[in-house]
């Protein structure tokens, strides 16, 4: 299994409630006291590595859940309106159970994200790239903004002035996918794969691609 499918499955188990989710993938195995409701951890006890999924726009866990997410959504595309509850709080989050996994096994995780989850995935990246080089991430149908967008000019300056979060992520998305339609110019992390849809139904939809 190559590392897009593996972030693939894990993106999508970051949905599932943590004890519903799979406990195996591909001889990554869950770890339940590290992931929570908005991340799925699963690490390799044969290789030492870790990926921690990020959890995207979830519309069937309560009312209360769907309105949160749905105002970070917009928040990605309108910073203003993601303030203390919106992305960066869920990117604060995220950050803790990275620093947590860091801890326990002393390497940093690699992130996995679909939509909102990529986009939190992403901004999360940035936040650590520096302090650790070996952290990859993978996004899928990654919903973006005007901040990311002009950020992404940042990593087009000569070597020597780019971030160290550069070339350090794969963003994936569905041919026809609006929600994702400007994440080509908003991943200012590494490369853009854009592919034909798999299957019928939403072209949004994280099964795209698992």
């Amino acid at each position: 299994m190559d590392t897009k499918d593996l972030h693939a499955l894990v993106a999508k188990e970051a949905y599932a409630q943590p004890d519903q989710r799979a406990r195996e993938i591909q001889g990554y195995y869950l770890d339940d006291t590290l992931g929570d409701d908005e991340n799925a951890v699963y690490r390799n006890p044969e290789t030492q590595d870790v990926v921690q999924g990020l959890r995207g726009t979830q519309l069937n866990a309560g009312w209360k859940t769907a309105l949160g997410d749905l105002r970070n959504d917009i928040g990605v595309a309108l910073p203003f309106l993601s303030r203390s509850s919106g992305l960066n709080a869920r990117t604060d989050r995220a950050e803790k159970v990275f620093n947590d996994i860091a801890e326990r096994y002393g390497r940093a995780p690699s992130l996995s994200g679909h939509s909102h989850g990529g986009s939190a995935g992403q901004r999360l990246l940035g936040r650590v790239a520096k302090s650790n080089p070996e952290t990859m991430a993978s996004t899928f149908n990654m919903g973006t903004g005007l901040v990311p967008t002009i950020n992404s000019l940042r990593c087009r300056l000569p070597a020597r002035l780019r971030p160290a979060f550069c070339d350090r992520a794969s963003n994936y998305r569905v041919k026809g996918d609006v929600v994702s339609l400007t994440s080509r110019l908003g991943n200012n992390y590494g490369r853009n794969v854009t592919q034909r849809p798999a299957i019928g139904g939403s072209r949004h939809a994280i099964g795209q691609f698992v």
